[in-house]
């Protein structure tokens, strides 16, 4: 092998990432990963400077997620080729033979050209441009200020970058700068026409929030008399409407309009588990995300129920349900789900997500709703005890309470469970966890370019995750059957 050039090892790098797309195992997909970052290593003893491998190998550590430091390498190779771009005179185009790059962003669904490759820069400015896209994809979410100062420097590398600036637009116009709405208001002369809505939307936003915001008015509490549900239309999943909140305080409203998808790994997850004929629980489903794409994937042979207490959310998901014709096999209820039926009080935040139950109202100041709690075995037995294979759980606080009210419908179906981690740390409270242990589940968190179930905090992605896994012994050779889980790793 000795004589090889870097762009060589490059090549067999990416060969090796395209085996592991195509690989129908996780252990296939491991493995070959792994191979390509031994390639790309080899490519940067060969050249240090070779851009490809040097992005490729950030790319492959944060695949395999076994390295602490991957985004703080990416920072200084960020500052490196802004400060020494001398360094790198001599470069090919990206994505030319013995220079190709292994990250391919979502594609966006607003625009039809590709994201990162503006012909109109030099390659430095694409290499750049790849690399603040890169790090503001892996930063943390669009709406965060971890990721917000590397979507702004792709912008200033390429202002065609339209994600990039309908992501920026929005966060300056929800903090009241101008400039945002300016930005928003631009995108409207660049897009097709078949998106000319969603561009206005994302303008008429900008533009009733800064006037809000400067007539002094205050946030309208979602579920208030005062508040107007009327939503807005926006595309979901390729080929899905949604009806989202005409609010830029909304969290769902900002990622739908700047991606089309939601952000949660674990979407990718349901696609890939979810078929035609089986039967989802979305617990805490607020405007629809998961419900939706659950609804594509089991089809009319399956079916999906909802429970979303916020009157404003479930007004928003009934619409969306309606106008997507999946009313035939798709049901929500304006419900809260615990332990125990009764009554309990949502609290109510500026932004529906981060809404909550509470069974009093001691020390609470926030405003409140009365709203019906119901338990998943009162609603299980009621319905002839259904077969469930997936049950989302997202309220808000520890999945325990949901758990509780659960004992029949998980003794006698076992479903998968898709639950908010404590905290956002990748694990459940010590007291959820022994309680799934002794009814035969075990914890994972979802790796999304693995397309596998992974030991929760086992591995370093996992520390951060925002939801987990939990996986029935039952159903483990249904995930090692469709490629999700490898038998070795349990």
């Amino acid at each position: 092998m000795s004589g090889r050039l870097a762009s060589d090892w490059n090549e067999l790098g990416l060969s090796e990432s395209e085996r592991a797309s195509n690989a129908l195992t996780a252990k296939e997909r491991r493995s070959a990963w792994a191979a390509a970052l031994y390639y790309w290593n080899q490519g940067l003893d060969t050249d240090p400077l070779h851009l490809p491998c040097l992005l490729n190998r950030l790319h492959a550590l944060k695949v395999l997620g076994n390295s602490f430091s991957v985004m703080e390498e990416a920072g200084v190779l960020l500052t490196q080729m802004q400060a020494n771009k001398e360094s790198w005179q001599k470069l090919s185009p990206p994505n030319t033979p013995g220079w190709g790059l292994a990250w391919r962003p979502p594609q966006f669904p607003f625009v039809s050209r590709p994201l990162v490759l503006n012909p109109h820069l030099s390659p430095w400015e694409q290499y750049l441009h790849f690399l603040a896209r890169w790090m503001a994809a892996h930063s943390g979410v669009s709406f965060r200020p971890e990721s917000t100062p590397f979507w702004r420097l792709a912008l200033t590398i390429d202002p065609e970058d339209i994600e990039a600036q309908v992501i920026i637009g929005l966060y300056l116009a929800k903090q009241a700068q101008v400039e945002g709405a300016f930005l928003l208001h631009k995108i409207q002369k660049a897009v097709e026409d078949s998106h000319l809505h969603w561009a206005e939307s994302c303008a008429n936003l900008a533009k009733e929030h800064l006037t809000s915001v400067l007539n002094g008015k205050p946030p309208v509490l979602p579920g208030t008399q005062s508040h107007e549900n009327q939503g807005i239309k926006a595309l979901y999943e390729d080929d899905s409407i949604i009806l989202i909140s005409p609010s830029l305080n909304s969290i769902s409203t900002q990622v739908i309009l700047s991606s089309g998808h939601w952000f949660e790994p674990e979407i990718d997850f349901c696609r890939r588990y979810l078929r035609l004929g089986m039967s989802m629980l979305d617990i805490g489903a607020s405007i629809g995300s998961y419900t939706i794409l659950a609804a594509k994937q089991v089809g009319e042979e399956g079916s999906v129920f909802a429970f979303e207490p916020s009157i404003t959310c479930a007004s928003l998901l009934e619409k969306s349900i309606e106008l997507n014709r999946m009313s035939g096999y798709v049901k929500a209820a304006t419900k809260a789900v615990g332990s125990q039926t009764g009554k309990v009080y949502l609290i109510l935040n500026e932004d529906d997500i981060f809404n909550r139950t509470v069974s009093d109202l001691y020390g609470v100041t926030s405003p409140t709703q009365q709203v019906d709690q119901v338990t998943l075995d009162e609603w299980w037995l009621s319905n002839q005890e259904p077969n469930i294979d997936l049950v989302k759980i997202d309220i808000g606080g520890d999945a325990l309470t949901v758990l509780k009210g659960a004992q029949h419908l998980l003794s006698h179906t076992s479903p998968v469970l898709i639950m908010e981690a404590n905290g956002g740390r990748g694990s459940l409270s010590e007291q959820a966890s022994e309680y799934l242990r002794e009814r035969g589940y075990s914890v994972f968190y979802y790796s999304y370019y693995l397309k596998e179930l992974l030991p929760a905090q086992k591995f370093v992605e996992s520390l951060s995750a925002l939801n987990v896994i939990a996986v029935a012994s039952e159903r483990y050779q249904e995930l090692v059957e469709l490629g999700l889980l490898d038998p070795d790793i349990l």
